[in-house]
């Protein structure tokens, strides 16, 4: 197991902690930097993750529940 595959490893909801953390610490990074509102960027970013997961093929439990891809 690698690392990654570690800290991906614990969840809730099926969704990994790593990554979600991951996204709301890079939002406010940015938001912080570029001087944004922290939500926008959140909801900018996830309004990118979101159509890139399936534009490569990648099985979410997020797009699963907005009832936008398959059960991973």
């Amino acid at each position: 197991m690698t690392t990654l595959e570690y800290l991906r490893s614990y969840r809730i909801a099926h969704m990994a902690v790593f990554d979600w953390m991951a996204t709301i610490i890079s939002a406010y990074l940015l938001a912080t930097l570029m001087g944004y509102s922290f939500i926008i960027t959140l909801f900018i970013l996830l309004l990118i993750s979101i159509p890139l997961h399936i534009i490569f093929g990648i099985h979410t439990y997020t797009n699963y529940y907005l009832g936008l891809d398959e059960k991973p």
